[in-house]
């Protein structure tokens, strides 16, 4: 039979075992939202010339009803901004930057954002209304 003291320090070993497990899992989450969120690394973004954002058509739009906000009232402030159904792939909404040579830049997941994080996003990346 285990004395009181060795039961103590048997609870604190698996205490110690389970908060450094959701500390690795804490960064890990972290980590993986700041890579897929669009944050621009080290406070500055690679400037676009344009941009696309995808939004897919039909019942999946009602997912999104901030986008479909975005697109009402705000995307047509942007001339280099097109916004276009994907033939195929993700129903995921999805900025694409492109550059002057119209390679692709980066792209990020938007079906989170409120229409003025999406805003954000875009004039962090050179996107501007006129």
């Amino acid at each position: 039979m285990a004395s009181p003291v060795g039961q103590a320090l048997g609870h604190l070993r698996h205490k110690s075992v389970v908060f450094a497990t959701m500390v690795v899992l804490a960064y890990l989450t972290v980590a993986a939202s700041e890579e897929s969120s669009g944050e621009c690394k080290g406070g500055s973004c690679r400037k676009a010339h344009r941009a696309e954002l995808q939004l897919c058509t039909g019942v999946c739009r009602e997912y999104y009803p901030q986008m479909r906000y975005f697109i009402a009232d705000d995307a047509t402030k942007y001339t280099n901004l097109l916004v276009r159904e994907p033939t195929g792939g993700s129903l995921t909404p999805r900025v694409f930057f492109f550059g002057e040579d119209g390679k692709e830049i980066e792209s990020i997941e938007v079906g989170g954002m409120f229409s003025h994080e999406l805003a954000e996003e875009l004039q962090k990346r050179g996107i501007k209304p006129s």
